[in-house]
């Protein structure tokens, strides 16, 4: 999919699916469970598209299921074994690799359309050019602007 720099922000966003059985009487790390486990099985599920650069909506939206990851990790540290931390930097590195993928296909579109606006800049130049043809050959215009010179009486300095 081919995203434009105008509209790379109205690529839909997966909508973060609703975590099923949270309960207030239940632990936080019970919880907590609940939370990372919807969050993780969101975020694997664009695991099929990464490996294509052309999958520019899917990239995007892995981006943000990790970022979703993320953060639920970093809410529930508290609830967590003492070695969640080491996970959430693995989350935040792919986050990471992630959204400058994302850049990186931002900045061709944007590199594509400027060289697509040259490329337009360039034709209007040689219409342009072509369209003086009609009005002789170089050297017809060349006599045409000699006569006229030589029909304006100017003072010159010798």
């Amino acid at each position: 999919m081919s995203v434009s720099v105008d509209s790379w922000r109205s690529i839909p966003v997966a909508k973060a699916k609703r975590v099923r059985g949270i309960r207030c009487s239940a632990s936080s790390a019970h919880n907590a469970r609940l939370v990372i486990q919807t969050r993780l099985d969101e975020m694997l599920a664009f695991a099929p598209w990464v490996d294509d650069p052309a999958n520019v909506e899917e990239i995007h939206n892995l981006r943000i299921a990790a970022k979703r990851l993320r953060y639920s990790l970093e809410l529930f540290r508290f609830a967590l074994p003492s070695a969640t931390g080491g996970l959430i930097n693995e989350v935040k590195e792919i986050q990471e690799h992630v959204g400058d993928l994302h850049d990186a296909d931002v900045m061709i579109e944007h590199v594509l359309e400027v060289i697509a606006g040259d490329a337009q800049r360039r034709s209007a130049r040689l219409l342009g050019i072509a369209s003086s043809v009609d009005r002789g050959t170089i050297a017809q215009r060349h006599q045409r602007l000699k006569s006229a010179a030589g029909a304006v009486s100017t003072p010159r300095d010798d």
